[in-house]
């Protein structure tokens, strides 16, 4: 089995509330900044721009914001841990 199909059988089962979240997070890291090789984290005028779009007003947007930044920051660390050290930017 590999990787990829290991990772779909033992993913975990979101309530539906906390999907809309994961699924903005999807969209957004498509607009991260990228730049010396290394992926950059989503910019909080991004995140503010979609929240607008998608009407997730003022008390909701702190949360919003929140989960959303608690993803990228996941997720940047995940990349961190799996790009061999050769391929990281030096620093």
């Amino acid at each position: 089995m590999t990787g990829s199909a290991r990772a779909l059988e033992t993913r975990p089962d979101l309530p539906p509330d906390l999907g809309r979240y994961l699924a903005a997070f999807h969209d957004l890291s498509g607009d991260r900044q990228l730049g010396f090789g290394a992926a950059g984290s989503i910019t909080f005028s991004t995140i503010d721009q979609y929240a607008r779009r998608f009407h997730i007003e003022d008390g909701e947007f702190e949360f919003f914001h929140a989960a959303i930044r608690h993803l990228d920051g996941v997720f940047l660390e995940h990349i961190r841990k799996t790009t061999p050290k050769s391929q990281q930017p030096r620093s």
